[in-house]
């Protein structure tokens, strides 16, 4: 009689897409997006607004049921299925829109960083589900430490998704004029504490400390 095979996990596929999605993402932000075909293409700030929000609020939810007991494949498995089907997909028409001669150069820039902050983010939520369903959710007096090093890092990496996710949020509202008028504020900021401190710069203390 054969022996018994195990079911296979309800989270193997939904890890694995999930992963991919973010994975091609990560990979096509080094480039720059050619023009859009259409010549109406849709509103990339528009997609951001929604593709983040929804993130956020999917996000909240994993990291939830991931530092809480019972561990439950299931509803992790719904909500890994929604963000590879609505939120990755989102965040990558918004790249593939962004072209420099419709948004900028600084915007598109700044989307990238915080698209390249969002995958990071997010793939580290995802790769402690393996590891979590392993453990079955169940607590060892051994395993104390690690799962409080566990739950750490799942909570730094939901913070970090959380505010790049209220950064891009805050750049689809501000949008192009916006931005670009926050980086000259932060470049004018950094002139002024320059100039300051090099008018408080006294030549002969710096001889003084030479000699």
């Amino acid at each position: 009689m054969p022996p018994p095979t195990s079911s296979p996990s309800p989270l193997s596929t939904p890890v694995a897409t999930l992963t991919t999605l973010l994975q091609t993402l990560q990979s096509a932000l080094p480039h720059s997006p050619p023009p859009p075909s259409n010549s109406h293409p849709p509103n990339a700030l528009s997609l951001l607004h929604d593709s983040s929000s929804l993130l956020h609020a999917q996000t909240t939810k994993l990291s939830l049921l991931l530092l809480n007991r019972p561990f439950t494949p299931t509803a992790i498995a719904s909500i890994l299925t929604s963000i590879s089907n609505g939120c990755v997909p989102g965040l990558l028409s918004v790249w593939e829109l962004c072209d420099a001669r419709l948004y900028s150069r600084v915007l598109r820039d700044e989307i990238r960083v915080l698209l390249r902050d969002t995958t990071a983010g997010v793939l580290a939520l995802v790769r402690f589900i393996p590891q979590l369903e392993a453990q079955g959710g169940r607590r060892r007096r051994e395993e104390e430490v690690e799962e409080e090093r566990q739950r750490e890092e799942i909570l730094q990496a939901t913070g970090q998704v959380w505010r790049v996710c209220n950064r891009m949020i805050a750049v689809a509202g501000m949008g192009i004029a916006g931005v670009a008028a926050e980086k000259v504020d932060a470049w004018h900021a950094l002139v002024k504490d320059a100039v300051e401190e090099i008018e408080g710069w006294d030549p002969d203390d710096s001889e003084e400390e030479d000699s």
